[in-house]
Order: structure tokens, then C-alpha cells, then sequence
């Protein structure tokens, strides 16, 4: 953000500050170093005039001659080291000043990211709630209704990510998954009426504050919903579906509205039949 940038700005131009001053000390040092040294190579060159051992005293003079050069070589590179630091310091400076007129914008900024912080919050909650209300009535209405439909010794459980698991007693009085798919249909068809009935009860019920939803009814369309299923779980799921919705609406093929007519030819409204003369052409008959 702009506010921590101003603030890494001013704590680098801190550190330039002792970098040039210690950049200076470093010059008046060097300086004087150069004079010391200087002074040393006209005494030398005086005690050279009669002195015997040349060659020791022209070694040190080599010596002396290459450590002036690695001094002016630091001096120089101290100075380029001032120019950088006061460039440096000017940046800074430049950018602290854009960042004291943004400073009003910027609290403008961190109000709404608060505001929004608090409505995610609330939403959230909100939301958590509700769907650990919705999970629990779906898994109540889909139970309820397997077991009216199941004449078997099966129960379902609805998971977080509201997939059915059929469970079967292992003998011990405990139940564990079953993975058959010999009754996906049942199981299916607990599913849809279970979501149906949910909506059902849900509009009916009043909110916290008293207000009150209402809805148009929730038709059920389904097509050929008795396939792979047995003559008893045909009855007993034609009793359940006409109890979930107020309008229920099946394309069920012959075999099959043969063991659901009993069951549930009282509730039909109407009843068509569909004559198939093609794979592309069928006429629709009133009954």
C-alpha cells in the first residue's frame, strides 16, 4: 500500500543519511592517509642519498606507490557513492510527498475494504447457517422417504457435498457403505422428492423476522423413473411421490404403469398415451 511504501522510503533515507556520513569519514581519512604517505616518500627519498640497502627502501616505496592508488581508487568510489545516495534521497523524498496527497484517497480505500470485510462476514455467517439448516432437512426428508419407498433393511446418509450413501447392516448392528448399484433408482428417486419436499416445507415456514415466503407449487416431471426397479419398489414409491408435489407428472412405459396403476391411478388428473410410429414421429393420445 501507499502508506507502507512511504514508511520503507523514509527508513531507507535513514540508512543513506549514516551511509554518506560514514562515506565522509572515510574521505578525511583517506585524504590524510595520502598526506602521511606522501610525507613518508620525501623522507625515503632522503634517507635513500648514502643509504646501502637501496633495494629494501625501493620496495617500500613500490609498496607505498600502489597503496595510493587503492586509496584514490576508494576515494573515487565513495564519491560515486554520494552521487547515488543523494539521487536516492531525492526519490524519496519526491515519493513521500505523492504519498501525503494520496493519504485522504487511501483512507477512503481502507474504509470500503472494511465495509466489505463486514458484509462478507455477515453473508457468511448467514449462509453457514442456512445451509447447515438446508442439509439437515434434505437429510431428513430423503431418509424419510427411502424408507418409505425401501421395503429392505438399507438406510441413506446425505454427505457435505450432498451425494447419498447407501449404508446395509453388516450383521453386527453396524451399518457400513454399500456400493451396489442395484438400487441407484430408489436412492435417485429419494433425491428429487426429497429436494421437492424441502422446497415444500421451506415455503411454508416464516423467517427470524416473521416475514412469510409463498411460492407456486413445485411440479415433479420425470421420464421412465421405474427403469431397474421392482414390482414392490414401483408401489411403494407411487404411494410417496403424489404426497411430495402438487403436481407430478410421469412418462412411465407400459410394464411398468402396470404394477404403479393401482397405486396411483386415483391421483391422475389426465392420462396420455404416446403411439410411436417411427424413431422420428409419435402421436400423443388422450385417454
Amino acid at each position: 500500500t501507499y502508506h507502507e511504501k512511504c514508511e520503507s522510503y523514509n527508513a531507507d533515507a535513514d540508512d543513506y543519511a549514516s551511509v554518506i556520513e560514514e562515506d565522509y569519514k572515510n574521505i578525511r581519512l583517506t585524504a590524510n592517509l595520502i598526506d602521511e604517505k606522501k610525507t613518508k616518500l620525501a623522507e625515503v627519498s632522503k634517507e635513500i642519498i648514502g643509504n646501502i640497502n637501496v633495494g629494501k627502501i625501493e620496495e617500500e616505496r613500490a609498496e607505498l606507490k600502489r597503496a595510493i592508488e587503492r586509496n584514490e581508487q576508494l576515494l573515487f568510489d565513495i564519491e560515486r557513492k554520494i552521487g547515488e545516495s543523494n539521487s536516492n534521497i531525492a526519490n524519496f523524498e519526491k515519493a513521500i510527498a505523492g504519498l501525503v496527497v494520496g493519504t485522504e484517497k487511501n483512507a477512503r480505500i481502507k474504509k470500503s475494504i472494511e465495509y466489505a470485510l463486514a458484509i462478507y462476514e455477515w453473508f457468511k455467517e448467514s449462509y453457514d447457517r442456512h445451509e447447515k439448516e438446508v442439509k439437515e432437512g434434505l437429510h431428513e426428508s430423503i431418509k424419510r422417504l427411502f424408507t418409505e419407498m425401501y421395503h429392505g433393511q438399507r438406510m441413506v446418509e446425505v454427505d457435505n457435498n450432498y451425494r447419498i450413501i447407501l449404508k446395509v447392516d453388516n450383521g453386527n448392528g453396524k451399518f457400513m457403505t454399500d456400493l451396489s448399484s442395484g438400487l441407484e433408482t430408489v436412492k435417485n428417486f429419494a433425491f428429487v422428492t426429497g429436494l421437492v419436499d424441502l422446497a415444500r416445507r421451506k415455503a411454508k415456514q416464516k423467517d427470524e423476522d416473521g416475514t412469510e415466503y409463498s411460492t407456486e407449487p413445485y411440479p415433479l416431471v420425470m421420464d421412465a423413473p421405474f427403469s431397474n426397479t421392482d414390482e414392490k419398489h414401483i408401489e411403494n414409491i407411487s404411494k410417496a411421490i403424489p404426497q411430495i408435489a402438487e403436481q407430478v407428472i410421469l412418462i412411465v412405459m407400459e410394464k411398468d404403469w402396470i404394477h404403479a396403476k393401482s397405486v396411483i391411478e386415483k391421483r391422475v388428473g389426465k392420462a396420455y398415451k404416446i403411439e410411436k410410429h417411427s424413431e422420428t414421429s409419435s402421436t400423443l393420445r388422450g385417454e
